[in-house]
Parts: C-alpha cells; sequence; structure tokens
C-alpha cells in the first residue's frame, strides 16, 4: 500500500488535521506557494 499524504493550505488546516488524525502525513503550501523540494 502507498503512503497517503494530505496537502492543506496553512498551518491551521495541518494542526486541525493533526488534532483528529494523529499519524497522518501532511505537506503544508503555505497558500498558492509550494516550494520545490516538498513536491519531491
Amino acid at each position: 500500500m502507498r503512503p497517503k499524504v494530505v496537502v492543506v493550505e496553512g498551518r491551521n488546516d495541518a494542526s486541525r488535521l493533526k488534532q483528529i488524525y494523529p499519524d497522518i502525513k501532511i505537506i503544508t503550501t503555505n497558500g498558492s506557494a509550494i516550494k520545490e523540494d516538498s513536491v519531491q
């Protein structure tokens, strides 16, 4: 099974998801600006 990753816009979104799903893997984009190293 491939690992699942959730992409969210801001840190508030990420912290809320972490409260609900503590083991979730999250990438935070900080709006429309996503870093190249985050994609890889």
